[in-house]
């Protein structure tokens, strides 16, 4: 995963920002960012590992609200 998704170059990073300040729920431009991010995490079966490729630092209090553990490389 990384910040940019398709054209948008800030797609992931635009969400957790929203979701770290509160206001993800009140945009409809994010359904389809949390449905892709559904999707993709409910298909892990025991274990879900997923590798950030881009720098976290500005949201990781929304990446452990979303995943709980979260560890920087």
């Amino acid at each position: 995963m990384g910040n940019a998704f398709g054209k948008n170059k800030m797609y992931f990073k635009n969400f957790f920002m929203a979701v770290q300040n509160g206001t993800e729920e009140d945009n409809e431009e994010f359904e389809q960012t949390k449905n892709l991010l559904y999707v993709a995490c409910s298909r892990a079966i025991k274990d879900l590992r997923i590798l950030y490729l881009d720098d976290v630092t500005d949201f990781k209090a929304a990446l452990s609200k979303i995943f709980f553990d979260v560890k920087l490389y």
